[in-house]
């Protein structure tokens, strides 16, 4: 989307329903790990989770393109609210 055309349902709530839908995802490997009687299936769960843990922080903390996105949305908000 480019800059001049964010506005909070393609940026905001786009992000907030990609993390959600991410982590709902990897709640599956959380409750494996957690609960599954094979200590096998715990274990790959378990390095399952971490592996998805590291990309969340790629994906969704470290993520130039992400701020940068957020913040052409507030600069536009600002612009329009003039």
């Amino acid at each position: 989307v480019p800059a001049s055309q964010r506005t909070f349902e393609n940026t905001v709530a786009f992000f907030d329903d990609m993390t959600a839908e991410f982590w709902q995802l990897a709640s599956v490997a959380y409750l494996l790990q957690n609960v599954s009687p094979d200590e096998a299936m715990r274990a790959a769960a378990n390095v399952t989770l971490m592996t998805l843990q590291n990309k969340a922080v790629d994906l969704f903390s470290n993520n130039r393109d992400v701020y940068q996105a957020v913040c052409d949305y507030v600069h536009n908000q600002g612009a329009t609210q003039k």
